[in-house]
C-alpha cells in the first residue's frame, strides 16, 4: 500500500525518540512484519503489533496505530507498506465520533477534519476517574467538553510526508529536507 494513500490520525508522535531505533530495525530486518517485530521486543508493555489502517465507508484511510513505523519507513526511503506490515479494519464515521467505553474509545473525533494529539494519558485517567466516582453520563459530558485537550483541526495538507518532516532533524536525517 502506498503511504500517500494514508492519513495520520495523530498530529504528533508520543515517543519520537523511538524513531532512530525503528529506522535501525528497519535497515536490519527490511520491514515491520510481525515476525520481525516479535524478535525485537523485550518489554511486556510494548507488544509487537502491525500497523493498523482504518478505512471508512467512503474509502478514506487513516493510520490508527503505527505512526512511528510509517514515519520510520518514509525516513528510510521507502514510500509503501508491504502487505505483512499492516492490517485493514473497517470503520464508520459514526462509530469514530462516538464514545465507546467497551473498547476504551474516549477520544471521539471526525478523522476527515480532525486529528488527535499524540499524548492524552492524563485526560484518559481523568475520564476513568469520573466514571468510577460519578457516572458514565458525567464522563461523556466531560469527554465532549474537553475535545480541545485531545483533538485539533486537520490541516489540509497534513499527510505522512508533512508529519515525517517534523521529525527529520530529531533522528539526524536533515539531508531529506526539501
Amino acid at each position: 500500500m502506498n503511504i500517500s494513500e494514508l492519513w495520520p490520525s495523530q498530529y504528533e508522535l508520543r515517543h519520537p525518540v523511538s524513531l532512530s531505533g525503528l529506522i535501525s530495525l528497519l535497515e536490519k530486518k527490511g520491514n515491520f512484519s510481525i515476525k520481525n517485530l516479535s524478535n525485537n521486543y523485550t518489554s511486556s508493555f510494548h507488544q509487537p503489533r502491525i500497523i493498523k489502517i482504518n478505512i471508512f465507508e467512503d474509502g478514506f484511510k487513516i493510520v490508527h496505530d503505527g505512526h512511528h513505523r510509517v514515519i520510520a519507513i518514509l525516513l528510510s526511503g521507502r514510500d509503501f507498506l508491504y502487505s505483512d506490515e499492516y492490517e485493514i479494519v473497517h470503520h464508520t464515521y459514526e462509530g469514530y465520533m462516538s464514545v465507546n467505553f467497551n473498547i476504551d474509545w474516549v477520544t471521539p473525533f471526525d478523522p476527515r477534519f480532525e486529528v488527535r494529539f499524540g499524548n492524552y494519558t492524563e485526560y484518559k485517567k481523568k475520564v476513568q476517574e469520573i466514571r468510577e466516582t460519578l457516572s458514565d453520563k458525567k464522563a461523556i459530558e466531560y469527554i465532549y467538553r474537553m475535545r480541545p485537550v485531545y483533538i485539533r483541526s486537520r490541516l489540509p495538507n497534513f499527510n505522512f510526508s508533512a508529519l515525517s518532516k517534523l521529525y527529520i532533524s530529531a533522528v539526524g536525517y536533515n539531508h531529506l529536507i526539501d
